[in-house]
């Protein structure tokens, strides 16, 4: 046969496989189309109105977590929790609460001696220096997520940088002295993985005394969490699939699944409000304890934090637990303190839309 013919063939059985499926398909085409009288009669009648009387699932309570930053360091390890911040979720305002805690803040330790608060990481890990922060705050904290230098980076990494607005330059020294000084200017900036990490461990360079030292420090912190969530933010879509992500790089007793929930309910609404603050951090250089304690100790026992500090304490938590603006009960005591370049309470909006 030549393959012309061949051709021709081949084209007939073609059209008439085509024509054959054509029919068929018109056939299963015409039986939906042209129903029975039964069938007219049945889809005469309007079909019943079915509502959904299933009530909306509840808004979720408000959740407490403590982000900790573990300065575990090459060799130095255990590390103590360098950051401790304490961030509530309400998901029916639509609202995140950031609340420093100072690492230097006396605590007395089960067996009776008084320590500096975020010891506790070092001594019990990190459940145990949530029940410290509950002891200290006054809230039941239970939920942690512990970030190393290390998962730091690699956040800061997949962003592709971090932008912050620092209040003032400074020069942080590495203690292990096997790297070179960081240097920062004031001002806008976008920090490079390694320049984030030495900025979160600076101490000193911000001010004059030691606890205008620490409140800036807690500034900048803050500053550097509200970013975090900002670009988490950034794609509501893309929200889970980061979270996914980031398990690799932190420690915590938090499900995914709940933390995904979690972040869906917050961006359910226009926008995501954060409140950021801080508890008491004034205090002293105690020669006899051989630091900086924030708030102090009461003088006559150095074990316990002060009456005026705990109410301090109790005022601000009274606000961050009900979903107010902790900045009204904050200034009582920082205003004469905090520095006009670093205001201690910030508001920011997350514009959704």
């Amino acid at each position: 046969m030549s393959p012309i013919a061949s051709n021709v063939k081949l084209t007939k059985t073609l059209r008439t496989v085509a024509l054959l499926a054509a029919i068929a398909l018109a056939a299963a085409l015409g039986a939906c189309s042209a129903p029975s009288a039964q069938e007219k009669a049945q889809q005469a009648q309007p079909e019943p109105l079915v509502v959904n009387d299933t009530p909306a699932p509840p808004v979720p309570d408000p959740e407490y977590i403590l982000v900790i930053g573990d300065d575990s360091w090459e060799e130095y390890t255990p590390g103590h929790a360098d950051l401790m911040m304490l961030m509530r979720l309400d998901f029916e305002k639509h609202l995140i609460t950031l609340v420093s805690v100072p690492r230097d803040t006396a605590y007395v330790f089960p067996d009776g001696n008084t320590a500096k608060l975020n010891q506790m990481l070092t001594n019990a890990g990190p459940e145990a220096q949530c029940q410290a922060v509950s002891d200290v705050v006054g809230v039941d904290v239970s939920q942690y997520v512990v970030v190393g230098f290390d998962g730091l980076q690699s956040i800061v990494e997949h962003f592709g940088g971090l932008d912050v607005d620092l209040p003032y330059g400074l020069t942080y020294n590495f203690y292990t002295k096997d790297h070179p000084d960081e240097v920062y200017e004031a001002g806008p900036q976008t920090l490079t993985p390694w320049r984030a990490m030495a900025l979160s461990r600076a101490r000193t360079g911000y001010g004059d005394t030691g606890y205008q030292q620490e409140m800036i420090r807690q500034v900048v912190d803050r500053q550097m969490m509200t970013r975090f969530i900002e670009l988490a933010y950034d794609d509501p879509a893309q929200t889970g699939a980061l979270l996914t992500l980031l398990q690799g790089f932190v420690e915590t007793n938090v499900p995914l699944d709940d933390q995904l929930a979690w972040a869906d309910e917050l961006a359910s609404g226009d926008e995501i409000t954060v409140h950021s603050t801080t508890g008491p951090y004034y205090g002293d250089f105690l020669e006899e304890a051989g630091g900086l304690w924030l708030p102090p100790p009461t003088p006559a026992a150095r074990r316990v934090l002060s009456p005026e500090s705990r109410e301090e304490w109790k005022a601000v938590m009274k606000a961050v637990d009900a979903g107010e603006d902790p900045a009204p009960a904050v200034s009582v005591w920082s205003a004469e303190t905090e520095s006009p370049e670093a205001p201690v309470s910030v508001t920011t909006v997350i514009d959704l839309g």
